[in-house]
């Protein structure tokens, strides 16, 4: 019985304290000045020949952060701490079969974006720094199973927000799934 609640006090104390990650980690640039409170988020800047992707990658940037922080989304420049500047500087669309129609059944899209956190509090806007500068992912899909090109590009959207969230805590060991380059 005393076995059982060593064990059950261990699995309790570990659920609570977690595996190390807390939102205090969150990055506060000026010990001065405190933790970052606010962030505002432009649209992605699109350097690839691809167009369409700015909107979709910023809004899921701005969900990830809302739902995985306490940082406050402001609507301009003016009264934010920080900035997050992302430059969607490749999409690569590779075709692997298409059928008679040339209407394309399988295939794999990918992102690169750059990322750079400012910090806005003082006189001088001063870069964050992340984890990581580059977040890329690669998808396929496949007509068969109801995946299209788009439908690819959505859910690379959601991994790279959270590439780009988790990457803005420092330290932080990021599991697998997020870290390594994947194709799904």
């Amino acid at each position: 019985m005393n076995v059982v609640r060593v064990g059950l006090w261990i699995v309790v104390t570990l659920a609570v304290t977690g595996c190390g990650y807390s939102f205090d980690s969150l990055l506060a640039s000026d010990p001065d000045a405190g933790p970052v409170r606010s962030i505002w988020i432009p649209v992605i800047r699109n350097e690839s020949h691809r167009r369409q992707f700015e909107e979709p990658l910023t809004d899921a940037v701005i969900k990830e952060i809302q739902a995985t922080t306490d940082l406050e989304i402001k609507r301009t420049r003016t009264g934010a701490d920080s900035e997050l500047r992302l430059e969607l500087i490749d999409v690569e669309e590779h075709t692997s079969i298409e059928n008679r129609f040339d209407v394309q059944v399988q295939g794999s899209v990918a992102f690169v974006i750059t990322v750079q956190w400012l910090d806005l509090r003082g006189n001088e806007e001063t870069e964050i720094p992340l984890l990581r500068n580059l977040a890329r992912d690669r998808r396929r899909f496949t007509a068969t199973r109801g995946e299209t090109f788009s439908s690819a590009a959505a859910e690379i959207a959601e991994k790279i927000a959270e590439k780009i969230v988790e990457g803005m805590y420092r330290g932080m060991e990021l599991p697998p799934e997020v870290s390594g380059e994947q194709d799904a």
